[in-house]
């Protein structure tokens, strides 16, 4: 299979499909110069299947990427922010993604 020329450094892609309930996702990240060894990473994630199960794997892939390619560092894709609100007029804690969700 040969690859589009791409203007970057690395390309990330992969597949998703749900079987028997459950949401199977393969994703690659490839070094987009190295014609040689170019798969940098490959995972396979099989989750249970929910309205937040693809959402929870790209966060779990793209933390992957970031530990890759930096050196074992964690990435922040499944950190959660916690804040105080009094907007209804009571002080409530709420929990957010990093994304906003």
């Amino acid at each position: 299979m040969e690859r589009p020329s791409a203007n970057a450094a690395m390309v990330a892609f992969g597949s998703i499909s749900v079987q028997n309930g459950r949401v199977i996702v393969f994703g690659w990240l490839f070094d987009a110069k190295n014609t040689q060894s170019a798969q940098v990473l490959g995972q396979q994630y099989n989750e249970a299947l929910t309205p937040d199960t693809a959402r929870h794997i790209a966060h779990e892939f793209a933390d992957a990427i970031i530990a890759r390619l930096g050196g074992g560092i964690n990435g922040i894709a499944e950190s959660k922010i916690f804040y105080i609100s009094d907007r209804s007029g009571n002080k409530e804690v709420w929990e957010m993604d990093y994304d906003g969700r």
